[in-house]
């Protein structure tokens, strides 16, 4: 891919764009060293250069919500908040194309449109598409591998300012490493998702108190092969004293 190209697909990158991070999980906090660090609006492979230039590290930042200090930095923070289209839905093969910053409650509605959906998600919609890839966020059920085995290509910026598209024919083993990385190998662009026809969840929901719950855990997780279209859902009284 060429740069003029990626610059129309990537749309824009926001780096250190707030003025600190925290997750909901961690009272971990970061704030950037210096604010005219700040880049908005800027081509993605500018990042990497200005950081080089400066000896700085470059972190990626998603919807926030993994309990980790992986995305602390004194240096660059890329927000991807911006990248946050659907760039094509392909129904023929079931695939769909997003920028990586887009999170999946905004990506469900329109997959909806498509008869299109993801096949299983985690306890939350309000992450972003590299967020669950870069972390390695798991599923629902125990059928399912990770989120990240859903990727079938995806597009990656690197340290020099490189763009790989990448795939299982195309750069494999990056393809393989990128898939959960940690934040340490460049920043995910575009990824493609493998989708499966639009289907119904059936919940059943029923009360139970805390002692119920706290003595009968174990059996439930050892009798809880439920298929992924049937979850359970236990609504917890939570005054009852145990």
């Amino acid at each position: 891919m060429n740069r003029t190209a990626a610059s129309s697909q990537a749309g824009a990158l926001e780096a250190s764009g707030a003025r600190g991070l925290h997750g909901p999980a961690c009272s971990r906090l970061c704030h950037r060293q210096r604010p005219e660090l700040g880049l908005t609006q800027a081509l993605p492979w500018q990042v990497p250069a200005l950081a080089r230039q400066q000896n700085k590290w470059v972190k990626v930042v998603g919807g926030g919500h993994s309990p980790s200090d992986i995305a602390c930095t004194d240096g660059f923070l890329i927000h991807m908040g911006k990248m946050n289209r659907v760039l094509q839905v392909d129904t023929e093969k079931k695939q769909v194309t997003v920028e990586a910053g887009i999170h999946l409650a905004d990506l469900h509605p329109q997959l909806d449109k498509h008869g299109l959906a993801l096949s299983n998600l985690g306890a939350m919609s309000d992450v972003t598409a590299g967020g669950i890839i870069g972390t390695g966020t798991h599923n629902t059920g125990i059928k399912h591998s990770i989120l990240a085995t859903q990727v079938v290509a995806l597009t990656l910026l690197t340290a020099d300012g490189t763009i790989l598209e990448c795939s299982e024919s195309s750069n494999a083993e990056v393809f393989q490493a990128v898939q959960v990385r940690l934040g340490c190998l460049g920043v995910i662009l575009t990824i493609t998702l493998q989708c499966v026809p639009q289907f119904h969840l059936q919940k059943t929901s029923f009360p139970s108190t805390l002692r119920e719950v706290h003595e009968g855990f174990l059996w439930l997780t050892y009798v809880a092969e439920y298929e992924a279209l049937d979850p359970v859902i236990l609504s917890v009284n939570p005054h009852e004293v145990f």
